[in-house]
């Protein structure tokens, strides 16, 4: 449901998609009907909208979304879970509050509060083993004991994640942020085995910072 994205951007509070009996699909948001018509509104472009009434005798079937369904697409509540790795106490709080408890408390009683209740419920009891002093690093679960004994490769592994995560950013620096990101790598944590994993991603943004470094020279 791409189309829902777009739309709530566009400032819509819900979206529905019509199939004529000609075999269009026409992606919409419905502002009104008769008992022989139906008024939409659609994007001509990704900035531009327009209406258009047609009558409901063309029409071979109808598909509506609440504006609970477009909201929980558009903000990809669903992909919440699985967590990402090495979330602090305070990045899950942020979660719950700013984006799920707010959800709940504009769609209150519809499947989809339903649904993001579980996983406020998930996300707590995350919550609470990270405040116990765990850590999810992997997509495992470790122990308070082996954090305590390992921050130097978690350290690490927080490094070598954030250089991944620069170069995956849309901005011209990304290539030069992620290599800086990995120098820090290399010089602080040469021993760790997230050091080696680095290497030959590190040895492809060279490349591509080379290129990138060469089209500015011309």
């Amino acid at each position: 449901l791409l189309f829902i994205a777009a739309l709530l951007t566009a400032g819509s509070l819900s979206a529905d998609i019509i199939i004529l009996k000609t075999g269009e699909k026409i992606d919409c948001t419905i502002l009104s009907e008769t008992d022989t018509t139906l008024t939409y509104k659609y994007m001509l472009t990704a900035k531009i909208s327009d209406t258009k009434t047609i009558p409901k005798a063309d029409i071979k079937e109808l598909t509506r979304f609440t504006p609970a369904q477009v909201e929980y697409e558009a903000k990809g509540l669903a992909k919440l879970l699985p967590t990402r790795d090495l979330m602090s106490a305070s990045d899950y709080e942020s979660i719950i509050q700013d984006d799920l408890r707010t959800f709940v408390a504009k769609y209150p009683g519809t499947p989809e509060a339903a649904e993001v209740e579980k996983i406020i419920a998930t996300l707590g009891e995350e919550k609470s083993k990270v405040v116990s002093g765990q850590l999810k690093m992997e997509g495992r679960w470790l122990d308070a004991a082996t954090v305590k004994r390992d921050t130097y490769n978690i350290d690490a592994y927080r490094q070598f994640m954030l250089m991944r995560e620069k170069a995956a950013e849309n901005k011209d620096t990304r290539y030069l942020e992620a290599l800086r990101a990995f120098e820090k790598l290399r010089t602080d944590y040469p021993v760790s085995s997230y050091f080696l994993k680095a290497i030959p991603e590190a040895q492809e943004y060279l490349k591509k910072f080379d290129v990138q470094l060469a089209d500015m020279i011309k």
